[in-house]
């Protein structure tokens, strides 16, 4: 009887110690990417302003065998760009009307020509890049990276898309019509016939998703993208366990890019 209770007591604390040393484990690896080589990783960055002018650092995706080699840390790397400038003539105050056309315009206008690319890719770092359907997001990634370069083109890349504020008799610059619009359309207010900030907003969680799926397939993920959309996904990307290595912010040709430890 004592030989027994003798065996029940080793195989328990045989038991409990193989549990422990499992969440051991998986601490350690949800620590891989610790602060301080996040740091060391954002440093890379430290000197370089965004849009990166011609004659400075481009952005690239981090160097993963080296990192691999000096950590045994594996990571996968997402770089958002916000497309190129569009080419659409403006004037300083609109109605609400012309301003209305105007963003209908907007949408479906090319780019102005890219005088510099932000961002440097090595041959065969990726065999494609990522898109909305719409039309200043498709020319900038081909000015980018070539026409030979393969897109795919998904519809819940596409920016935000807003109702205007109805205010028939004033006039304002195009910058307060998008506040003011954005403001109403956030609140629910106003003709809400199109997508509502709630389903944009989880459009956003999903192209997020999407992009961190891909991510852990191919490794480097690039994506040319809008800035109210890039915002959100940007957010919703680090509140999965992304790291932002570089924030692009809201300019044209603006970078980001987000790594995350890979997968086992």
């Amino acid at each position: 009887m004592a030989r027994d209770k003798l065996f029940d007591l080793k195989t328990m604390l045989t038991y409990t110690a193989f549990c422990i040393g499992i969440f051991l484990s998986s601490v350690s690896n949800a620590q891989g990417l610790d602060k301080t080589l996040i740091n060391q990783l954002k440093s890379v960055y430290n000197n370089i302003r965004q849009p990166v002018e011609p004659a400075g650092k481009r952005i690239s995706f981090l160097n993963t065998d080296s990192l691999f080699s000096a950590t045994g840390v594996e990571i996968v790397q997402v770089m958002i760009i916000r497309h190129q400038k569009v080419n659409i003539p403006k004037q300083h105050n609109y109605t609400y009307r012309e301003a209305n056309r105007y963003f209908n315009a907007y949408d479906t206008a090319g780019i102005i020509p890219v005088p510099f690319s932000p961002v440097t890719l090595h041959q065969h770092e990726v065999d494609k890049v990522y898109c909305s359907l719409l039309p200043r997001t498709i020319n900038t990634a081909q000015h980018l990276f070539g026409n030979d370069m393969k897109l795919e083109q998904h519809v819940f890349f596409n920016e935000f898309k807003k109702d205007m504020a109805p205010l028939p008799v004033v006039k304002f610059n195009l910058g307060t019509w998008s506040v003011l619009s954005s403001v109403q359309w956030m609140l629910g207010a106003g003709n809400q016939q199109g997508e509502t900030y709630r389903e944009a907003r989880a459009r956003a969680r999903y192209g997020a998703e999407f992009l961190e799926s891909r991510a852990m397939q191919e490794n480097k993920v690039v994506l040319v993208s809008h800035g109210f959309l890039n915002h959100f996904i940007r957010k919703y990307m680090k509140d999965n366990g992304w790291h932002l290595i570089v924030k692009g912010g809201h300019h044209n040709l603006g970078v980001s890019l987000l790594v995350k430890e890979k997968s086992r």
